[in-house]
């Protein structure tokens, strides 16, 4: 119900897009039937619309308690397991804590949260990553209190072709919030639409076959790679 990037190709000024799509419709049949033959899986929801997003409220775009509970069923019929990413962009400790809550006393199994989306573009939104790290040692004490097992993921920076991280941002969170048997992600973009305002390799749909498109992405891996091995070794690379 946010708005989105346009499906027939028009360039929006805007972070993403102006087309406005209904809410996924989970309730689908085929989309159960064949979510339940690719099952056990993982189900991530997030992007760059979960930091904008409010928590069982009923104004639009957000998500409402009847969106939620149709997530939840579509995960019990089909055995998937969720990653949820958790607002950080419009962190709300005490909406958070509304929807975790509830959550919990209705039995609903969250494998992993993450902790905002592309961190190193929040800088749009008017946040530095001062104002994120104390957040998310913030949120960390709310996941804990009510799933205890679950991680909190952070971070999930993205890295083009040519420049790696934009605005970086990963190697000082690590540097500065220490992480223990966590996980940390990234996010690795080869080629960008003609949607795009910005573009290191526009797309092309030969492109992707060079080896050279192999070859940056192995570049940059080692350097995510580098960060976990000196900062957090105990955690897995997403």
């Amino acid at each position: 119900g946010k708005d989105w990037w346009d499906p027939y190709g028009k360039v929006a000024f805007k972070t993403t897009g102006s087309y406005n799509p209904p809410p996924f419709d989970f309730e689908n049949e085929k989309l159960l039937s064949y979510t339940k033959k690719l099952c056990p899986a993982y189900l991530s929801i997030g992007g760059t619309k979960s930091d904008e997003i409010h928590y069982l409220n009923e104004e639009e775009g957000n998500l409402t308690q009847e969106m939620w509970d149709n997530i939840y069923e579509f995960l019990r019929e089909t055995n998937c397991e969720l990653v949820f990413t958790i607002n950080a962009g419009e962190w709300d400790l005490e909406n958070a804590e509304k929807f975790l809550s509830y959550s919990k006393e209705h039995g609903y199994r969250i494998k992993d949260f993450r902790f905002g989306n592309e961190v190193n573009s929040f800088w749009i939104r008017g946040l530095n990553l001062q104002n994120y790290n104390q957040n998310f040692l913030e949120a960390q004490k709310l996941v804990r209190k009510y799933y205890p097992d679950a991680r909190l993921i952070p971070i999930s920076s993205s890295y083009w072709p040519l420049i790696g991280e934009p605005f970086p941002v990963f190697e000082e969170f690590l540097q500065t919030v220490a992480l223990n048997e966590n996980a940390i992600s990234w996010h690795y973009y080869p080629q960008q639409s003609k949607r795009c305002l910005v573009a290191t390799k526009s797309a092309n749909k030969y492109f992707n076959l060079y080896p050279s498109y192999f070859d940056e992405f192995g570049k940059l891996s080692d350097v995510v790679e580098k960060y976990r091995s000196d900062y957090s070794p105990s955690s897995e690379l997403w």
